[in-house]
């Protein structure tokens, strides 16, 4: 079996999402799904179980994973050992990253240090800011996407700012200010605002609102972003999104996105231990296309800390 197919199916199972593997891997879909398929055929066990929510690991699966995870490692150390004798530079870089804000943000890093550095394997895990902070901090990551920088990261985390993205609010459908395409602070204060639990990312996106002027009438949590168009919908609320995330809620029947009067930016980071593990987290920053990073740095009071 291709230790490539391997790399595919621990990309699926990292992502449960065939489609989300494919963006990082930078494949077609339906080329993976072929793969992931042609794995099981050969193993003669189903590895995954298919529902509209996504992928889930059979048993099978999950002992194919610890397996191949570990094959996958052995064959990275000893590719590793053989070309550092001939003075190529090779390892891997393990990335902690948001659902979304990928292709945005990531991959055209990725691709520029891929091209450069062909023989480092880029990793990724998708994880929750807290989680990412701390696996900075403990080693399990190299380095971080984040859409905020209010951490107790106790002083070892540096942050390279990276860009800004617009905010939008998601509002219910039809409604009057769907209509017209923008939400005002006098609409804010007739609604209610709808927010993650994830307390730091809400905190964060609360004050760029208030600060701005836009002061809702009520705040409503709810613990997922699939809940959000339902509740935005029954509560006639608003929920603020920064652009990367407005993928999610296009498709919606329910809810239209629309633009705040005045424009609003979240600022994206990548975070890194200060005292670098990592030799390759400098090389990956150096990457950072330079027209690029000024083009969405440029008016967004976006500096790193």
């Amino acid at each position: 079996m291709q230790i490539e197919y391997m790399r595919e199916f621990l990309a699926v199972a990292d992502e449960g999402s065939v489609s989300a593997a494919a963006s990082k891997l930078h494949i077609a879909q339906p080329v993976l799904s072929k793969h992931i398929r042609a794995m099981e055929e050969a193993l003669h066990v189903q590895l995954f179980l298919r529902s509209p929510k996504g992928l889930t690991m059979t048993p099978r699966g999950k002992q194919a994973y610890h397996t191949f995870r570990e094959i996958v490692g052995k064959y990275d150390d000893i590719l590793c050992l053989f070309q550092s004798e001939n003075n190529v530079l090779c390892g891997q870089l393990r990335m902690g990253i948001l659902t979304m804000g990928f292709d945005s943000y990531i991959a055209p890093v990725a691709e520029r240090f891929n091209q450069r550095y062909p023989n480092i394997a880029l990793s990724y895990a998708t994880e929750n800011p807290l989680a990412i902070i701390e696996g900075v901090i403990d080693g399990s990551l190299d380095i971080g996407f984040l859409g905020q920088t209010r951490f107790d990261d106790r002083g070892q985390i540096a942050y390279r700012c990276i860009g800004q993205d617009e905010l939008h609010a998601v509002v219910p459908k039809g409604g009057a200010i769907a209509e017209r395409g923008y939400i005002t602070p006098a609409d804010a204060a007739e609604a209610t605002l709808v927010c993650l639990k994830t307390k730091e990312t809400t905190d964060v996106l609360n004050d760029l609102v208030v600060s701005a002027g836009f002061r809702p009438r009520r705040i409503v949590e709810v613990d997922e972003v699939e809940v959000s168009s339902s509740s935005v919908v029954s509560l006639n609320g608003f929920f603020v999104i920064p652009d990367f995330m407005c993928s999610v809620f296009k498709a919606s029947r329910n809810v239209d996105i629309v633009e705040f009067d005045t424009p609003l930016y979240l600022p994206v980071y990548f975070a890194y231990r200060k005292t670098v593990r990592n030799q390759f987290v400098s090389l990956f920053l150096d990457s950072i296309p330079f027209d690029e990073e000024q083009r969405r740095l440029d008016g967004a009071g976006c500096a790193d800390e």
